[in-house]
């Protein structure tokens, strides 16, 4: 019976290490990327029953006093997340447009948030991209805008009697990028939205990828 030397033995022994930290890396990278993954979670539904989604337990949440909202129908959810070192918010929502009012369908939604006004890279044309989510195919771009963030106001400067002054308290612009996903429905269309201080947008991207991931449409 041949025996193995001092040296075969180590280098058996290191190939199966090797081969063990191989699967254990296969193993985690097979492993789905959920909202779960953050711990801190709970699931959400619609008011109109139209979705369901897993979302940070411990952001702030909204389900009304969303924009156009007096103009079309809108139900869903925007969450409010750490703050940037100005205190420029991360924010989240995942909302159901109807198909009503001056939103009839997802194509006049784009062409509205393409045009707006708020754009800082009004001058560049955005990339609209083919995505999938939930089996479902929709499109998403990402624009730029900005954010005036009011700072504190110390004390007031002397004012003479006679003089009509305005103010103004101080303020810092924070440079924002604006993430959507747009996916029509059979009865008006989803949008997932992520708003980011440029300084920290990568830093709680993964964030929205987990919350996209686990949204769970109720209508085709």
């Amino acid at each position: 019976m041949k025996r193995c030397n001092f040296r075969q033995i180590i280098f058996l022994s290191l190939l199966i290490l090797s081969l063990m930290v191989s699967l254990l890396l296969f193993g985690a990278t097979l492993a789905p990327a959920t909202i779960a993954d953050a711990g801190n979670i709970e699931q959400y539904t619609s008011p109109d029953n139209s979705f369901t989604i897993a979302i940070p337990k411990d952001w702030e949440k909204a389900e009304k006093g969303h924009p156009y909202g007096d103009l079309t129908k809108i139900t869903g959810l925007k969450l409010t997340g750490p703050k940037n070192k100005d205190g420029a918010a991360i924010t989240l929502s995942i909302l159901h447009y109807g198909g009503e009012g001056i939103f009839p369908s997802a194509k006049e939604f784009i062409a509205h948030t393409l045009n707006s006004i708020a754009r800082t890279d009004y001058d560049k044309q955005a990339v609209i991209a083919e995505t999938t989510v939930a089996a479902m195919p929709g499109k998403t771009f990402q624009i730029r805008t900005s954010q005036l963030i009011y700072l504190p106001m110390k004390d007031r400067p002397p004012m003479r009697e006679g003089i009509v002054y305005e103010i103004a308290p101080p303020s810092i612009q924070v440079g924002m990028i604006q993430e959507y996903i747009v996916i029509p429905a059979k009865k008006g269309f989803f949008v997932l939205h992520y708003g980011a201080p440029e300084d920290i947008a990568g830093e709680y991207h993964g964030v929205f990828e987990k919350v996209t991931a686990s949204f769970q449409p109720h209508l085709p």
